[in-house]
């Protein structure tokens, strides 16, 4: 889909404000494919996603939380880059790495899985014709005017709508959404999406580990589960572009590089990736509930609305309004059960609906003639 003429997306405006429509289908597995629109722009993507062998995954996409994690780490970066065009600071080099802890205690398949969330840990390397100081008051501006550090330091609690066999159902012990419901995307596009003739080759990348370094995350298991999201790369002074490397240390050593794009041209930008890894992680927890509890469902649809808003100084973000589609033969305390359980257990909404602390690290080297 072509950008609409005369919009330009917030990601390359000093404030303004911008919404991202995801939509999300399970394909086999883990597996699922989903959509993601920017609105002032019109531009869509079609990414994938899947888990790798420590939840017994097919690892034929990168995970949920490595598209969240590239576009938090990417939209810092070209914050920066934006900071500095506006104050006429020529940068050199920019990179930068960022860490997001993450648990998971108590059994999933008892029901009583809950995530945490710890600290976000951002560091930037920059090189640039500025004094140390200014050089790192750019920094705290991008972090400071981020929607995406924003949406992860503020708790907003996300709303939720359920649709089961094609009629609204109330939902219990989750904010509820209200108002018009949304469509569902099997019966907006009769089918899965395939993939068009758009080539995202070099804009999604595997880059394999030692699968004997994979650790199995069980299922049964009572004890804490850690480990981060760790996100790093560098931004290209001459396209304005970002690659990003991302994985979980702790878990397994294959990583998926992604590339991102603040124009939404060559490829999705910043807030599209941080969208979509939100939504692709709740679909993740909705799948592994219904394959514990062996429910007859078929696979989950859903659609996500964000919109992140910044001014001069500072981003916020709104509450996320997710809506999820199910079809097959449970009652309805067994399918809004299973709402609660995926909400309590997503990584992405536990860290939306918590105040994670953000600190962050400048290492500048100051090029002043």
């Amino acid at each position: 889909m072509t950008p609409r003429a005369g919009h330009s997306p917030l990601h390359l405006l000093g404030h303004g404000a911008e919404t991202y429509t995801v939509e999300v289908m399970g394909l086999e597995g883990f597996h699922k494919r989903g959509l993601v629109e920017t609105t002032s722009t019109g531009r869509m993507w079609r990414l994938e996603a899947d888990e790798g062998t420590y939840l017994r995954g097919t690892n034929l996409a990168p995970a949920p939380l490595m598209y969240w994690g590239a576009g938090l780490h990417a939209d810092i970066l070209t914050r920066v880059a934006a900071a500095a065009r506006e104050r006429g600071v020529t940068l050199t080099s920019l990179s930068g790495t960022v860490r997001q802890g993450f648990a998971a205690t108590g059994s999933f398949v008892r029901a009583q899985a809950v995530a945490k969330v710890f600290d976000l840990r951002i560091d930037v390397a920059v090189d640039g014709a500025a004094t140390p100081a200014e050089l790192d008051a750019l920094v705290a501006h991008a972090i400071a005017t981020s929607p995406a550090v924003a949406a992860v330091a503020t708790a907003r609690e996300g709303r939720f709508g359920l649709h089961s066999n094609g009629r609204p159902t109330a939902v219990h012990g989750i904010p509820a959404l209200h108002g018009a419901p949304a469509v569902d995307p099997l019966r907006k596009y009769a089918e899965v999406p395939e993939p068009t003739d758009e080539q995202l080759g070099d804009v999604v990348g595997f880059e394999p580990g030692h699968p004997d370094r994979t650790h199995v995350v069980t299922d049964d298991s009572d004890g804490a589960v850690e480990f981060h999201v760790e996100a790093r790369g560098k931004l290209d002074p001459r396209l304005g572009t970002v690659r990003t490397t991302v994985g979980f240390p702790e878990v397994t050593g294959d990583r998926w590089s992604l590339l991102s794009d603040p124009a939404d041209t060559v490829a999705p930008s910043p807030l599209a990736y941080f969208s979509i890894g939100t939504a692709f992680c709740y679909h993740t927890q909705l799948c592994r509930y219904v394959a514990v509890r062996r429910l007859p469902l078929e696979r989950a649809r859903l659609t996500q609305v964000s919109r992140f808003e910044i001014d001069r100084t500072r981003a916020t973000a709104d509450p996320l309004a997710t809506h999820v589609f199910l079809n097959g033969r449970c009652e309805d305390a067994q399918t809004t059960a299973l709402m609660t359980l995926a909400a309590n257990i997503c990584y992405a909404h536990r860290a939306l609906a918590s105040n994670v602390e953000v600190s962050f690290g400048v290492d500048a080297t100051a090029r002043v003639h």
